[in-house]
C-alpha cells in the first residue's frame, strides 16, 4: 500500500509519491523515486503494483518522444488495449498527470484489474480521474479536514497528508488475503508538471531501513527541503 496524490491547478498539476517498495509481508526491499517524467512533454507517470507499473511507465515516457501530449495518450490507450490480448493478471494501476493541448492540466488513470477498490473505472481503459485523485490509506473526515486547513497546494499539505496516511495500516491490493501492513515510507517527492516541463522536489525523508518493516513512528531528527536533480 504505497501512496500517491495528484491535484490539478489552473496552469499545472502537482503529484505526491512516496518511495517504499516492499515484499508481500511488508518488509522493505528498496527506497526509490516512483515517478517517471518525460524529458520533452509536460507529462509524468506513477502507479502502484510492481513490475507492470515500471514497464508501462517506461513505455509511456518513451512514447512521449513523439507527438503531443494528446497523441501520447491515444498511443498509450492502444498499447493498453493491446496488452489485454495477453494474460495480464498482475494488479497494477497507472496515473498519468500532465498538461493536455485540449484538456489543460489533467489526471488520467487506468488499471489492469480492479483490485484497488476504485469505483467507476473499467480495467484497461484510460479515464479522466478528475481534478483531485489519490491512492493510499483513507483518513478520517476530521483528519482530512484539519490537513486541508493548512494549505491549498500539495507543497503545503503534502508532508502532513502522507505522515497521516503513514500511520494507517492498509491492505496490499495485490494480496488482499494477507494481514494489513504499514506501506508508506522512504520519502515524499513532489512533482510539478507545467507547460514548461516537469520538476521533482523531495519534501521529506524517513529513516526507514531496507530489510525491515516500516515503523510509522520513525522520524529524522532534522528534515531539510531537498532539491532532487532531474
Amino acid at each position: 500500500m504505497s501512496a500517491f496524490y495528484a491535484l490539478c491547478h489552473d496552469d499545472h498539476v502537482e503529484l505526491l509519491t512516496d518511495g517504499a517498495q516492499y515484499r508481500e509481508d511488508g518488509t522493505l526491499t528498496n527506497i526509490l523515486r516512483k515517478v517517471w517524467i518525460s524529458p520533452r512533454l509536460p507529462l509524468a507517470v506513477t502507479g502502484r503494483g510492481g513490475g507492470a507499473v515500471d514497464a508501462y511507465a517506461k513505455a509511456i515516457v518513451a512514447l512521449s518522444a513523439l507527438g503531443t501530449f494528446d497523441d501520447v495518450i491515444e498511443s498509450v490507450q492502444r498499447l493498453v488495449t493491446l496488452s489485454t490480448r495477453f494474460d495480464i493478471t498482475e494488479p497494477a494501476e497507472v496515473v498519468i498527470v500532465g498538461v493536455s493541448e485540449t484538456r489543460g492540466p489533467c489526471i488520467l488513470y487506468f488499471a489492469t484489474v480492479n483490485a484497488y477498490g476504485v469505483e467507476g473505472f473499467e480495467p484497461f481503459v484510460i479515464c479522466d480521474a478528475g481534478r483531485e485523485f489519490g491512492g493510499g490509506a483513507p483518513l478520517e473526515p476530521a483528519e482530512a479536514e484539519a490537513i486541508r486547513g493548512s494549505g491549498s497546494t500539495l507543497r503545503e499539505i503534502g508532508v502532513p497528508l502522507f505522515k497521516a496516511m503513514r500511520q494507517k495500516k492498509g491492505p496490499n491490493p495485490t494480496r488482499p488475503d494477507l494481514p494489513d501492513q504499514y506501506g508508506i515510507g522512504g520519502h515524499i517527492d513532489l512533482t510539478i508538471v507545467s507547460p514548461g516541463g516537469c520538476t521533482v522536489k523531495r519534501l521529506h525523508e524517513w529513516p526507514d531501513v531496507i530489510g525491515e518493516k516500516i515503523d510509522p513512528n520513525k522520524e529524522l531528527s532534522t528534515n531539510a527541503y531537498i532539491e532532487v536533480v532531474v
